[in-house]
């Protein structure tokens, strides 16, 4: 289960709603060597990924099946088939400070939607985005703009609402009531259920496993470079953040790093400035830095390039290009710097997910990022898509749940380590890769293969 929070949240966004942008065209403004640590190398080194790639035409079903004859769960009493275009409303941050973070998953929407109907739709059905403009906290914002999504607007689903996470717990009970379901997107009090809520799906890495699989890595890359195995564990205090802290803690011990420190720090305008962190982190000897969010690592490493202190990082939600944007180019040039890809496969994987992604990217999205945010926001088009495609003419809420629900052994054409969804699991992947991150934004993959949690962590699904 993958609930990716608010990028960032330094304050809230001005709250003017998009109100409804009903838009299909783009806005044209807007073991060691399982863990890539060959004896032979230098853990820093690795192949550099390329961008760009081959265009594939169109977004066919993704590797897996999907079950059949499964209960719509949480079925209402009238779940009327569908008629007419196929709405689908996103609700980000698409105004204030925040935009760079919360415009990505609204722009992707909008140009799959304009690839899809110029190709004819879903099954004749155009495909409409609706936008939802809703600051990053602010969780009375979100379920006002829900209620619009649904009763005003009628709404056939919710997507890639990831980046408002924290605005959304009293939306997913009401979305649970209305049967109105939502991809790629959760609240911070779901954090601890994989099953999340009957119409709510949230696709990536689980939080046990990408602390697992972190620690094994650290634990790999400390005693290659013949150092201490002393960590500091550095995480925001909101509740998702916390829970990832709370896993990575015991992931750390199971392999023997030690914690001299540990820093938690407020999610509001004061994550930007941590200076006092870093010197009580140092003191400590810490010789990684262990993060649960990207975005509070990257602030961290600024105030550690500002005091010459160039410590390794490994940071979890990280795996885009915002880190570099907020870090600078200085804090990432003399140290190394690590992320899992919560699931997702990188930019020189060669496999018809990643070329479709790259494709559209290049031709629909071309001034977007390639990278986590992205990634994410395609794969929830894509599983609504091939949902609604798998119906036929009898397209209902209902049914789109269903389908998500009998996944099994799917990767949506290798765009993901494979995973299988159930009544009881609405988005767990229980592999991923480890990268680097560049200086310039891009990523280096450190792993030649998907790597899974070793078996110290005894974790359900593959081990490494």
């Amino acid at each position: 289960m993958l609930l990716l929070l608010a990028m960032v949240t330094v304050a809230c966004a001005q709250t003017s709603t998009l109100d409804v942008t009903r838009a299909t065209t783009r806005d044209a403004g807007a073991g060691e060597q399982a863990l890539g640590l060959d004896p032979s190398s230098d853990p820093g080194e690795a192949a550099q990924v390329g961008a760009g790639g081959s265009s594939q035409a169109g977004s066919s079903s993704g590797s897996g099946s999907a079950g059949a004859g499964i209960a719509a769960p949480g079925a209402q009493a009238s779940d009327p088939t569908i008629e007419g275009p196929v709405k689908i409303g996103v609700m980000s941050t698409l105004s204030g400070g925040q935009k760079f973070v919360g415009e990505p998953p609204y722009r992707i929407a909008l140009a799959y939607a304009e690839r899809l109907n110029a190709e004819g739709g879903i099954n004749g059905r155009r495909l409409e985005i609706l936008g939802y403009d809703v600051c990053t906290n602010c969780p009375d914002e979100g379920l006002a703009q829900a209620k619009k999504a649904v009763e005003r607007d009628n709404v056939f689903a919710l997507a890639n609402t990831f980046v408002v996470n924290a605005s959304l717990d009293q939306v997913v009970p009401y979305l649970n009531d209305k049967g109105v379901p939502m991809v790629q997107g959760s609240s911070g009090s779901q954090s601890r259920k994989p099953e999340l809520s009957p119409y709510n799906f949230s696709v990536g890495l689980t939080v046990p496993g990408r602390a697992a699989i972190g620690a094994d890595y650290a634990k790999a890359y400390l005693a290659k470079k013949g150092r201490p195995p002393k960590v500091a564990l550095l995480y925001f205090t909101d509740a998702l953040t916390s829970y990832i802290a709370d896993e990575q803690r015991e992931a750390l011990k199971r392999v023997g790093l030690e914690i001299v420190d540990e820093e938690a720090v407020s999610y509001d305008a004061t994550m930007t400035n941590q200076s006092s962190q870093v010197v009580k982190m140092r003191a400590a000897g810490a010789e990684m830095v262990i993060g649960s969010h990207g975005v509070l690592c990257a602030f961290n490493m600024q105030a550690a390039d500002q005091a010459d202190w160039q410590a390794p990082y490994l940071c979890t939600i990280m795996y885009d290009p915002f880190t570099t944007t907020i870090a600078g180019h200085s804090a990432l040039t003399n140290r190394d710097v690590f992320a899992d890809t919560e699931g997702y496969a990188t930019q020189d994987m060669n496999s018809p997910g990643m070329q479709d992604y790259l494709a559209l990217m290049r031709d629909y999205y071309p001034d977007g990022d390639v990278g986590l945010v992205t990634l994410y926001s395609y794969l929830g088009m894509r599983l609504i898509e091939e949902g609604v495609r798998s119906m036929g003419a009898n397209v209902t809420r209902a049914g789109l749940a269903r389908y998500l629900e009998g996944l099994q052994h799917y990767d949506a054409g290798g765009l993901t380590a494979p995973f299988t969804l159930g009544p009881k699991d609405h988005g767990s992947i229980n592999g991923a890769h480890i990268v680097k991150l560049n200086p310039d934004g891009t990523f280096q993959r450190m792993t030649s293969d998907w790597v899974y949690p070793a078996p110290i962590h005894n974790l359900p699904g593959p081990v490494r």
